[in-house]
């Protein structure tokens, strides 16, 4: 009771910032103390009114310190005319939240996710370069349609090598007047046709036999793993020219980097392991290793002579200068920066950039091989230097062009595609080897792009920076062309090949276009490989077409996975973890997709094939 009578007799008034007191008794300090204790009895209006004191002081210690009188809280009667208690504590706690916790307003300021759009609604892709696009996959089926339908009988004397999918030996004939044709080729049982060896004593004629099936064995299988083939098709092809020469029970492992065969003897076991993947070859040279391996497959060749043929296909010359083949990477160079959408700007230091590295590219086979891992190093490290040199005195250049496209040739793009292939195909350890090959390849490029980067002081954000400046809808469709062309020429592709060359990267162009309009960019791949792979199994049976592992190595580095890959592992490896991991993310798609498209095209081929020319064996292509 007392306490009451001292509350409403205390009435503090605030002068100034001085409180005086107009009743006797306590001095103001009790009055205070009294009054905040009385508060504090009372349930209802007290507890929202304590409930806050506690973080506000706690975040006031942020800004200005408040003097010691302020931390009286003020009376019901120094609250401002028309404003209510309840708002007043609203508004302090609206003006209190952003400085409690700043992140907490975005948070709450964030919309509500809409529905996603269509990809089709939102593509970049132009009008006019998805009516081109239609039309060229209309006229590849047109095509597609009446190769199919040409009889063996229609097609001219096979004065050609013959195709894996149909296959002759490459050049057997050449210094012969009268080649033979597919009907004078003798059967499978007439193989042992050739001189038979030299008897040696104390060995049987099955040892013999065995012997060079061996021989032969290993070295058709070391060049199509030279050739970049799959395991599973390099498998598949020693198995059939072992049945052929007789030798069912043969035993075969095949590796990216070693190749075992066995072949029992009587009561022993013979086993060779040959290293493989040492040394690469053109796609000349693949051209002839298929062939050979197709000739002998079909019977067409004896061991000797198939062994002979492969040291000749691994010896033999390039069909240009080494001038020719610079400008050709330089062509190669340019017909990539125009698929990437570069301007007259970009194309111009893409040119330059790719003569360099054509000259570097060449020059490597003449350097030992313990220098063969730096290269890709030297070269990344070159090409970006040059790009963010140029682009600090021309800051419109896009740097992404002119960064990527010179490297080409350094892009495990076909690695890496090959790798996914053979994981999704049950073989683990080959396609773990590949992977982790073509992985450490883009690290080694990104490490050479990140070290001119940090030289020259260009901002991280260029390094991955895409600014496109097409010239036109029509500059990627010519960049096909030019890209087709320069890769026949540094690879060494036969003349006769480059048309075919150029049809199967048209359709697979087409066919990632028209993915990107309706799924995106990241699924355009497997379009685009699903859209190939049947044109390359046709145009394998053509009189002068090339094999099928010829045309898709091409159609591989023009999807370019390992573009996407390097500008991935550049933005992890510079801390921007975000746009890293979704650009590899967008990789390891597009990857999966190209292995996907390839193994559905070789069905849906196969299938039209066997159709449509009444066989009733469904060929796959030569490897991927």
């Amino acid at each position: 009771m007392v306490c009451s009578l001292l509350c409403l007799a205390a009435t503090p008034v605030s002068v100034d910032g001085a409180e005086a007191w107009d009743g006797g008794g306590a001095p103001p300090e009790d009055a205070v103390r009294w009054l905040a204790a009385e508060e504090e009895a009372e349930p209802a209006p007290s507890a929202d009114v304590e409930a806050e004191p506690a973080p506000s002081r706690d975040e006031l210690r942020l800004g200005d310190e408040p003097a010691p009188d302020d931390e009286v809280e003020p009376d019901e009667d120094e609250v401002a005319p028309g404003i209510d208690e309840d708002d007043e504590d609203g508004e302090e706690e609206l003006e209190q939240d952003p400085e409690q916790d700043p992140e907490e307003e975005p948070e709450e300021e964030r919309p509500a996710p809409g529905p996603s759009t269509p990809a089709v609604r939102s593509s970049p892709i132009p009008l006019g370069s998805v009516l081109l696009a239609v039309g060229v996959l209309l006229f590849g089926a047109i095509a597609l349609g009446r190769l199919l339908r040409r009889r063996p009988h229609d097609r001219p004397a096979a004065s050609a090598p013959a195709m894996p999918l149909r296959g002759t030996i490459a050049e057997t004939a050449a210094s012969e007047d009268q080649p033979p044709s597919a009907a004078e080729v003798p059967p499978p049982a007439e193989v042992s046709s050739a001189p038979p060896l030299q008897p040696v004593p104390g060995v049987s004629e099955v040892a013999r036999v065995d012997r060079r099936t061996l021989d032969l064995l290993l070295e058709v299988g070391k060049a199509l793993i030279d050739s970049g083939d799959a395991v599973s098709h390099v498998h598949d092809v020693l198995r059939r020219i072992a049945t052929v020469q007789g030798a069912s029970h043969v035993g075969i492992m095949v590796l990216p980097t070693v190749l075992i065969v066995s072949i029992p003897e009587g009561d022993s076991v013979e086993t060779e392991v040959a290293p493989a993947g040492q040394q690469g070859l053109r796609l000349d040279q693949v051209d002839e290793v298929v062939r050979i391996a197709t000739a002998a497959e079909h019977g067409r060749l004896d061991p000797a002579e198939g062994i002979a043929a492969i040291a000749a296909a691994r010896e033999r010359p390039p069909p240009t200068s080494d001038r020719v083949r610079v400008g050709g990477y330089l062509l190669l160079t340019v017909g990539l920066a125009m698929l990437l959408r570069g301007g007259v700007l970009e194309l111009a230091v893409a040119a330059g950039l790719g003569v360099a590295v054509g000259a570097l590219q060449l020059a490597s086979h003449r350097v030992r091989d313990s220098y063969q891992p730096v290269l890709p190093v030297v070269a990344a490290f070159g090409v970006a230097a040059a790009v963010f040199g140029l682009g600090r005195l021309l800051p419109q250049l896009a740097v992404f062009p002119p960064l990527v496209s010179p490297l080409i040739a350094f892009l495990p793009g076909a690695v890496l595609t090959t790798a996914v292939f053979e994981l999704s195909t049950g073989h683990v350890i080959s396609g773990s080897g590949r992977l982790a090959a073509g992985m450490l390849r883009l690290v080694l490029l990104a490490l050479g792009i990140l070290a001119a980067a940090q030289l020259l002081g260009v901002p991280a954000a260029q390094v991955t920076a895409v600014t496109p400046t097409a010239v036109s809808v029509l500059e990627p469709w010519v960049g096909v062309a030019v890209f087709g062309v320069g890769m026949a020429v540094f690879h060494g592709v036969r003349r006769a090949s480059l048309g075919w060359i150029l049809i199967v990267l048209y359709v697979a162009y087409a066919g990632q276009v028209l993915g990107g309009l309706f799924f995106g960019t990241t699924l355009s791949a497997f379009f685009g490989a699903l859209a190939m792979t049947p044109v390359a199994m046709v145009v394998a049976r053509q009189e002068h077409g090339p094999p099928a592992l010829v045309s898709f190595m091409p159609g591989f580095w023009l999807l370019v996975p390992g573009a996407l890959g390097l500008a991935g592992i550049t933005s992890f490896l510079d801390e921007d973890r975000v746009q890293g991991i979704d650009s590899l993310v967008t990789m390891g798609t597009s990857m999966v997709g190209i292995a996907l498209g390839v193994l559905l095209g070789m069905v849906v081929g196969g299938e039209l094939t066997a159709k449509l020319m009444g066989s009733a064996r469904s060929h796959e292509p030569a490897g991927v």
